[in-house]
């Protein structure tokens, strides 16, 4: 459906960087800022991450799982004169479950992506073959990163410990989306629209973003991230939604209302597991890197 293909882009731009969100920002109340800060930095020294991710999508028509593992690679420069490369993977499935049908919906997710330089590269493999992007982008030094982190400290509304055991401590954090967005918008200085929407201007209505980190006691590193994007998928979707069918003259209002219906009893979750041994080198194949290169400016 052309409303679902108009949208993907900003599904795909929010999940990565609601991701990467919480490893930059830090928790609060005295203690548990030292301690939440503490395995923040000890989580950013390392070279090689494996994740596992899951996020799971309950609606009345169906459940939808995404599944995804990969691995992180940030190789610092040694010597003098070479350059940071950072590659990351992703392998997995994107599967539809329909209620009350025996029609299952399943496709394979393969994608890659490479920093080096002041470029993204980013190849992701689709029906019709490997495509293959480079957007402008430069990795954070070390004193531009230490200032984010200070910077992000101030986003933080409200946190708590909420448990403890001999392995792990967990803790809940809420972040003001406000104070979040005001610092991506100096970063960036620019917004990020989708069909005419500012994604930005939306987040803000849903006011508040929750998650949960698991903090493994021996090694001081995060180790689980956990959240509840319903909120975010009803305020956002919607509006997403409304501006999409604006475009698509030939969409039926009453299957919009339909489906903006079913939004609203939906509920949209997302589990990421973190291990820090080194794996497997992220190898890009060569069919990717010989598919025709799309640049995109900033």
């Amino acid at each position: 459906m052309k409303l679902f293909s108009k949208i993907r882009t900003a599904g795909i731009a929010l999940a990565l960087s609601l991701v990467a969100m919480p490893l930059a920002m830090a928790d609060a109340k005295a203690t548990a800022i030292d301690e939440v800060m503490a395995a923040q930095e000890a989580t950013n020294k390392q070279a090689y991450v494996q994740y596992e991710m899951k996020g799971t999508l309950f609606s009345p028509v169906g459940i939808g799982n995404l599944l995804l593992n990969g691995n992180v690679v940030d190789l610092k420069p040694t010597k003098k004169g070479q350059e940071r490369v950072t590659k990351a993977d992703a392998h997995g499935t994107a599967e539809l479950v329909v209620l009350g049908s025996q029609k299952n919906f399943s496709t394979p997710v393969e994608a890659y992506a490479v920093t080096q330089g002041q470029k993204l590269t980013e190849y992701m493999k689709t029906d019709k073959g490997w495509e293959q992007t480079t957007v402008p982008f430069t990795m954070p030094t070390e004193e531009e990163l230490t200032k984010s982190m200070k910077e992000y400290r101030s986003t933080i509304s409200s946190a708590e410990l909420l448990k403890e055991d001999s392995r792990e401590k967990v803790y809940k954090v809420t972040g003001d989306w406000d104070k979040i967005l005001d610092l991506q918008d100096k970063d960036a200085k620019k917004s990020m629209k989708v069909n005419g929407v500012d994604v930005g201007e939306l987040l803000r209505q849903v006011k508040n973003v929750e998650y949960t980190m698991a903090v493994d006691k021996k090694t001081n590193r995060i180790t689980v991230l956990s959240m509840d994007l319903t909120p975010l998928l009803q305020t956002v979707g919607a509006q997403l939604m409304d501006a999409a069918a604006t475009q698509d003259k030939g969409l039926d209002p009453n299957q919009l209302q339909m489906m903006k219906a079913m939004l609203k009893g939906s509920s949209l979750n997302l589990n990421v597991l973190l291990r820090y041994e080194k794996g497997k080198d992220v190898v890009i194949p060569a069919e990717a890197k010989n598919a025709k290169v799309v640049v995109e400016k900033n």
